[in-house]
């Protein structure tokens, strides 16, 4: 495991041109949450606490999935975990979870 401050730049460059996927459940709790494009992207642009470790599924295109902590347009700490996968013939970033972080 690998652990550094912010989210790699081409995570977060992905999250910004919304080359993102979703699980159904990391959907749900970002629309249960209220949460907005932007504030997917205040998360990651204000990403702490990166972490990187292997994907244990085995479907992440390079073998790993990250997870950071980052806070929200409404200022709210929350939780994101994703990893990148093949999405039709592109590499997008697979949202796996969303939720408020627990301090």
């Amino acid at each position: 495991m690998v652990a550094k401050r912010r989210l790699p730049a081409e995570v977060i460059k992905a999250i910004d041109a919304r080359k993102v996927s979703w699980t159904s459940k990391a959907f749900k709790s970002s629309v249960a949450l209220g949460l907005e494009w932007d504030d997917v992207i205040a998360i990651a642009m204000s990403s702490f606490d990166w972490k990187r470790e292997e994907d244990e599924e085995k479907r992440a295109c390079d073998g790993y999935k990250d997870s950071c902590k980052g806070r929200d347009t409404h200022g709210r700490l929350m939780y994101l975990a994703g990893k990148k996968v093949y999405f039709n013939y592109e590499v997008r970033w697979h949202v796996i979870t969303i939720h408020e972080a627990k301090r």
